[in-house]
């Protein structure tokens, strides 16, 4: 199924790259960021949430002194946000992590000695883990229940609704899915 959000390609050397998602809000994010900071000053950023990258597209872009810390917790994202910034790659360090889990010991051991001056988190799933992740996310399409954000971390979803016992489901739904009805429902 298309994707309803907006995608641009990218072409770089002549080979066009796969469709990446269009930030959300990216030109008014970034005059927050110009707002604060010069243009010419050497900024370290964080993206904590960096998806395809797109926002940290702009800061680099925008900011040309500038330093970007780049994390994600799924590696394939990661990976697409280092092919879309590629042309930036000394000024940015990629860490594959959730944001909760930075702090001055993670950042030193990645040769990062200094606090972020700007942070960014762009919380939710994106286009890419709706409709081409292969992992379930989405009811449009029909692939494996694994809703994780990093497939290598964890049970599956398909793995816990097998897996837990009826009374913690329906804590989950109705703690976490925001299912009022969880509990009359499954009696």
């Amino acid at each position: 199924m298309e994707s309803p959000c907006r995608t641009i390609t990218l072409e770089k050397n002549g080979t066009s790259l796969e469709p990446v998602h269009y930030s959300v809000q990216g030109k008014e994010i970034l005059q927050i960021f110009k707002e604060n900071f010069q243009k010419e000053d050497p900024v370290l950023f964080l993206d904590g949430t960096a998806g395809e990258g797109g926002h940290s597209f702009l800061f680099l872009k925008e900011f040309p002194n500038s330093r970007i810390i780049l994390c994600d917790r799924d590696p394939i994202m990661l990976s697409r946000a280092l092919t879309r910034l590629s042309d930036f790659s000394e000024r940015v360090v990629s860490i594959q992590t959730n944001f909760s889990e930075i702090n001055q010991k993670l950042l030193t051991s990645y040769g990062i000695d200094q606090t972020p001056q700007g942070i960014l988190l762009d919380l939710g799933i994106s286009t890419f883990h709706l409709f081409h992740s292969g992992r379930g996310f989405s009811f449009r399409e029909s692939e494996p229940l694994d809703m994780r954000l990093n497939p290598n971390s964890g049970q599956s979803a398909e793995e816990i609704l097998n897996i837990y016992p009826k009374d913690r489901l329906m804590n989950i739904f109705y703690t976490y899915g925001e299912e009022r009805w969880s509990k009359k429902s499954q009696k």
